[in-house]
């Protein structure tokens, strides 16, 4: 039971040294970008891990509110708003649960780290050679 312990113990701490990294936010971000042509569920997972990580790493990272971001984030408290006047509560909240996207995402790209220009040019290097994959296998 011991080795089994320490084996655990180990690989919870390479796992939070590697999500350490500031790489792996742009990987993550090459992997939803690389995704937005494929099938919604490879979508929505990579959004899902990129705002799980994203979020553990939030109390290291320093805050800094984006304009465009707060946009999005108050476009979705517009929506939950919309709940006063509605006509059909049980669409609405539908409406939500799937629009919910519009209030993660963005909370998530304000607790990322500043990414370089480097990084950002690898980011859309790693998108334009997917799409080019994509576009010579389809």
């Amino acid at each position: 039971m011991e080795h089994t312990y320490n084996f655990f113990k180990k690989a919870s701490l390479k796992t939070i040294d590697f999500l350490k990294n500031p790489a792996v936010f742009v990987y993550l971000l090459s992997a939803i970008l690389i995704t937005l042509p494929l099938n919604f569920a490879f979508g929505s997972i990579t959004c899902i891990l990129f705002i799980l990580v994203s979020f553990s790493s939030a109390h290291k990272i320093k805050f800094a509110a984006n304009s465009s971001l707060l946009l999005l984030i108050t476009f979705y408290f517009l929506m939950v708003i919309s709940l006063f006047w509605t006509r059909d509560l049980k669409l609405t909240l539908g409406g939500l649960r799937k629009e919910v996207l519009f209030l993660l995402l963005p909370l998530a790209f304000l607790f990322i780290p500043k990414l370089s220009k480097e990084s950002a040019y690898k980011v859309f290097r790693l998108f334009s050679f997917s799409m080019v994959f994509y576009a010579s296998y389809y």
